[in-house]
């Protein structure tokens, strides 16, 4: 019998108590500056080749790696938007092409 209300107790008290804890848990999330850089625009300051893997921007003073969205190469000291971020690397398109 013993063994039985503890089960019970025990399923019940995890049942009420789980949601308390995932929403104190969870909703932990460590907010980075990295969205900011989204829609933002830079300059081309390493030429960027995707089949060479290489590019660098500098966007707001920082120097990301970046990539292009069009696979196309962007020479150095081109404007450029920041579309989105795949890893550590910003996917730029040049503005004279949007």
């Amino acid at each position: 019998v013993q063994i039985v209300v503890f089960l019970g107790v025990s399923f019940l008290t995890l049942l009420l108590v789980r949601p308390l804890a995932q929403r104190y848990v969870n909703d932990r999330k460590v907010a980075t500056n990295a969205d900011r850089a989204v829609g933002a625009e830079g300059v081309v300051t390493q030429a960027i080749d995707n089949r060479a893997a290489q590019g660098q921007v500098t966007v707001s003073g920082a120097v990301w790696t970046a990539r292009s969205d069009s696979e196309e190469p962007i020479p150095e000291g081109t404007p450029v938007r920041v579309l989105r971020i795949e890893g550590v690397k910003l996917i730029v398109t040049s503005i004279k092409q949007a």
